[in-house]
């Protein structure tokens, strides 16, 4: 080979080499072999052809071209290697450093999946492509600080205007500042002395205190080694008390609950029955004994007998607090009667007289005080009333005094049906579902005293009767009292003025229940209550009926 050949082929071997030298530095083979995109700027921003453009700082393509638009925007045609796919939604910036190639800068949305939708592989028209965004210039930016260095200029402006007011105020508060500290100070002195006054006087008191904790505690020491077995007696008498308390508690309930109690209340109520009726026929008997004159001697001795026992009975019964009408004991009682003197061989009739005093058989009471033979007012000389007249005396003054230590009373009541679903385990026992009508029967002993007891039995006559055994003290229409209530621990109190009477009841310490009622006294030994059981509760219940007393 000539000279001549050989430097053909270095030149075209060289030509061949420059070309894939551009080849590879123009990315020739990109843009041939992948797809291009369009994207519009606003300015290009030093952006030419072969500028790299990345996909979150991967290099993915170079730029192809870039065209002037007529309204001076540009379009910048990329070349994008194929296997990426750009997503939707991407920012496209001109990244254009201080030193060195401007470059197109990707920025994927935030949480891409694989199925995101992509740009197509076309350079769409203008008005689809997706917008880019051009770097902030050195323009902009001192077009921005001279704005904030105008702002700062007026700022200060304001602040040197303002300058001989914050001086002033500022003067002011300084001096207004050393006032303050100068009198807090002062007060602070003062307040300083006052606390060590009183931390003085803290001191000398608590000395004395603790001198007279040392004698007391040497005192109490003392008593306390002095009495110590009459405080273990003391000690050991209240626990014997408290366990008498709870036995006689015990007995009391066992007594209330007792069957044989109710039973014994029932035969007992039966027997006051029988012997009013036994009066009844006494006093039917001696009406036609004193018919025969041959008995009214012994008659008058028996009445007179019987006059003076229900005279100290009267009498006692003032003393406990009853009624009495004993003459010359008791005030407003009435006058003794005046015997007629019998003369001698007088034969009784229809009309007997007492014998005079110191007469054999006759009362050792004095008969100035019977209230048998005349009745109030009857002069000296006039003859006094038959036998039967002296018999019902005698049969009212027994009536009064049965009256003035006993009395019954017969209570019947309804209680309304419980709400459905109201009772619950908190129910009062005494109230359940089958509650109904009720009866109660109570005696007073002393009902007309100031001091009385009243027992009875609830509910008489079905399988959950219960009893009552109560002291009562009685005032000006007030009555309180306490004991077996319902067969438990209770209280009553009652007021009453005129015909209208409240009353309230409560007991059972377990479950602790509250009855009230109203009464209306129709009559005086007949009234009309009504109220309500178990108030404090839910499950309470309405209660009317009357009440009767004998």
């Amino acid at each position: 080979m000539n000279k001549q050949a050989q430097v053909g082929l270095f030149t075209i071997l060289g030509l061949i080499a420059v070309f894939a030298v551009f080849f590879v530095l123009a990315d020739l083979g990109t843009r041939t072999r992948g797809y291009k995109i369009g994207v519009h700027f606003q300015a290009a921003s030093g952006l030419h052809s072969a500028s790299i453009v990345y996909l979150s700082g991967v290099p993915i393509g170079a730029v192809d071209r870039i065209t002037l638009l007529k309204d001076y925007t540009t379009e910048v045609i990329m070349a994008i290697n194929p296997g990426f796919d750009i997503p939707e939604n991407s920012r496209f910036l001109i990244q254009a450093p201080i030193t060195g190639e401007p470059s197109v800068l990707i920025e994927a949305p935030a949480n891409v999946s694989s199925t995101v939708a992509t740009l197509p592989h076309d350079v769409l028209p203008i008005d689809d492509q997706p917008r880019g965004t051009n770097p902030a210039s050195f323009a902009d930016l001192l077009e921005q600080g001279q704005g904030e260095i105008r702002r700062l200029d007026d700022l200060l402006a304001q602040v040197q205007k303002a300058e001989p007011g914050l001086l002033g105020e500022l003067k002011s508060t300084l001096h207004n500042a050393n006032t303050l500290t100068t009198n807090a100070n002062v007060s602070l002195s003062k307040v300083t002395t006052k606390a060590e006054e009183l931390a003085d006087s803290l001191q000398r008191n608590l000395t004395v205190a603790s001198d007279n904790v040392v004698v007391l505690t040497t005192s109490l020491n003392s008593v306390v080694k002095r009495d110590a077995v009459s405080v273990d007696g003391l000690l050991a008498q209240l626990t014997r008390t408290s366990k008498s308390f709870g036995e006689t508690v015990d007995s009391l309930h066992d007594v209330a609950t007792n069957p044989r109690v109710k039973q014994n209340l029932i035969d007992t109520t039966r027997d006051f029955a029988a012997t009013a009726k036994a009066f009844a026929e006494l006093t039917n008997d001696l009406r036609k004994v004193t018919s025969n004159p041959q008995t009214q001697e012994q008659l008058r001795d028996t009445v007179a007998q019987l006059d003076a026992t229900s005279q100290k009975v009267d009498s006692l019964v003032g003393q406990l607090g009853g009624v009495s009408k004993v003459y010359g004991v008791d005030p407003n009682a009435t006058a003794a009667p005046v015997p007629t003197p019998v003369p001698p061989g007088f034969v009784p009739t229809s009309q007997p007289v007492l014998p005079p005093a110191g007469a054999s058989g006759a009362s050792p009471a004095p008969p100035a005080q019977s209230s048998v033979g005349a009745p109030a007012g009857t002069a000296p000389g006039q003859t006094l009333p038959s036998n039967n007249v002296a018999l019902a005396n005698l049969r009212n003054r027994l009536n009064g005094f049965t009256k003035d230590l006993v009395q019954l009373q017969v209570r019947v009541g309804q209680l309304s049906a419980a709400r459905p679903g109201s009772l619950s385990t908190n129910t009062s026992p005494l109230l359940t579902a089958d509650r109904g009508p009720e009866s109660d029967f109570n005696v007073f002993l002393l009902p007309h005293a100031r001091t009385g007891l009243e027992g009875g039995v609830n509910d008489v006559g079905s399988g959950t009767s219960t009893a009552n055994f109560m002291l009562l003290n009685r005032g000006s229409g007030f009555t309180y009292g306490g004991g077996i209530e319902y067969s438990r621990l209770g209280l009553t109190t009652s007021v009453a003025k005129g015909p209208v009477g409240i009353e309230a009841r409560a007991y059972d310490l377990r479950h602790p229940t509250l009855d009230t009622y109203l009464n209306l006294f129709a009559l005086p030994k007949f009234q009309i209550f009504g109220g309500e059981r178990d108030l404090t509760h839910v499950d309470r219940r309405t209660v009317f009926g009357l009440q009767f007393e004998f």
